[in-house]
């Protein structure tokens, strides 16, 4: 049977983990989050919280971060408009959902957390999970979460539905988001 994975991610350790977004596939079913050792033996799978629904909505979006001596995975969830994070053996270490719309993906640099949200923002998080900033909403509801706005209504600065980002080493961010066209934008860091 083929797995349609949303996200996968390396971890430090001998294994590689696999999250599966839209289709309910594991070894039982119940477990979207899949770790397998090098050799692709399967290891462990956890995640029942985080399993697809009846309408494939589950884990979307997956990042292994090692913090001090221990990794942690980080996951988004759109339709629960959640991040979570837990240990490599799926032990919950926190979520959080109080700034989120439709989060499809982040990425960690120090101690800031960044949250692409498809409904048209970035979100910036301290390590405690307060909030840091928004930035890109344009505040206009009908331009935010589709793929369908043409490259004349873009406005630079303001995004539509980012879907990837990344940290460069000077912590400027770039993004990419869901659209027909493509789009990739670069926020350089000002301070």
């Amino acid at each position: 049977m083929p797995v349609r994975k949303t996200a996968h991610h390396s971890s430090w350790e001998p294994a590689n983990i696999v999250t599966n977004g839209y289709e309910d596939f594991s070894t039982d079913g119940e477990y979207p989050i899949i770790v397998f050792d090098p050799d692709g033996k399967f290891v462990r799978a956890f995640g029942e919280d985080w399993k697809p629904d009846r309408d494939g909505n589950g884990t979307h979006g997956m990042q292994i971060f090692q913090e001090g001596r221990e990794e942690f995975i980080y996951l988004t969830s759109l339709f629960r408009a959640e991040c979570a994070k837990t240990t490599l053996k799926g032990e919950l270490d926190g979520t959080e959902n109080d700034f989120l719309r439709l989060p499809s993906a982040l990425n960690l640099r120090g101690e800031e957390l960044v949250i692409a949200d498809l409904r048209g923002r970035l979100t910036i998080l301290d390590k405690d999970n307060k909030l840091i900033t928004h930035l890109g909403d344009s505040g206009d509801p009908k331009k935010q979460g589709s793929n369908r706005i043409t490259r004349d209504q873009w406005v630079d600065g303001q995004f539509i539905a980012p879907h990837g980002v990344t940290w460069d080493k000077q912590g400027n961010l770039y993004v990419s988001e869901w659209s027909l066209d493509g789009r990739l934008e670069k926020l350089k860091r000002l301070a």
